[in-house]
């Protein structure tokens, strides 16, 4: 599974977090994570909005498995916190840079 950023987004990216910029983020969902309703359990418990830019599923070996780039809408305190939960519910989250 590739799912790359889209174009329009790799030119406002920037490395670090800047006012006004939000983390573009790339998720990725194995095992009972696939059909756990993180997104909106993030949304609701850390106050963000949270815009799924592109996202697929699959299964290997009978598991199921995805991956989704996502930008998130939050202060910055909010932000990580998000992203400190969905790592603590294992999902493999990267930080692909910040969209101005």
């Amino acid at each position: 599974m590739d799912l790359s950023i889209p174009e329009d987004y790799q030119v406002r990216l920037q490395p670090t977090r800047v006012a006004g910029s939000y983390p573009l983020v790339r998720l990725e969902f194995t095992g009972a994570t696939v059909d756990a309703p993180l997104m909106t359990q993030i949304a609701r418990k850390y106050n963000i909005d949270v815009s799924i830019l592109s996202s697929d599923l699959d299964y290997a070996g009978g598991v199921k498995f995805g991956m989704m780039v996502a930008e998130i809408f939050g202060n910055a305190d909010d932000d990580e916190a998000a992203i400190r939960y969905l790592r603590e519910n294992n999902v493999k989250v990267e930080v692909l840079g910040y969209v101005l």
